[in-house]
């Protein structure tokens, strides 16, 4: 990931390579944790445009989570809405939009009640209260929780 985000595309692709050799000298490929770092390993492939490679580790993943998941997992929304990304990259734009309702579908179906998303905005705040935020995202389903929040503040003042 660091390699990913730092944009540094051979050490990022070599990364990827021993991870994915360690994997297989260890013969974990079964495992769900070597799912996820096949995931990982395609999203850092697909954002060097290697979509084909990308891919076919999308597609082992895939493979290994419905091997050992319960198909309502919610790592599989994570899978699908990469599938699709890389999916449309490559112009297969019908099989991306069906993992991008798959992956909606998911997320409807295990979103979490008013009571966990009030509990996260509030851990979020402290967060960023603390200056250790580097970004914050608050749906806006929650845009509510801005009186909360103006009605703590004023709290503290007091």
């Amino acid at each position: 990931g660091h390699y990913r985000m730092a944009r540094e595309r051979s050490k990022g692709i070599d990364a990827v390579r021993k991870g994915l050799a360690l994997i297989e000298e260890l013969q974990l490929e079964q495992s769900v944790s070597a799912g996820t770092i096949f995931l990982n390993a395609a999203t850092v492939l697909h954002s060097f445009g290697e979509f084909d490679e990308a891919a076919a580790l999308y597609g082992k993943c895939r493979y290994v989570y419905e091997k050992h998941l319960a198909p309502d997992d919610g790592r599989f929304a994570g899978l699908y809405n990469n599938m699709a990304a890389v999916l449309a990259d490559k112009g297969a734009y019908k099989e991306a939009e069906k993992c991008y309702l798959d992956a909606l579908a998911l997320l409807n179906e295990k979103a979490p009640n008013d009571q966990v998303l009030k509990l996260k905005a509030i851990e979020a705040m402290q967060t960023v209260a603390n200056g250790q935020a580097t970004k914050i995202i608050i749906p806006s389903e929650m845009q509510g929780l801005v009186g909360l929040a103006n009605g703590i503040v004023e709290g503290t003042k007091q």
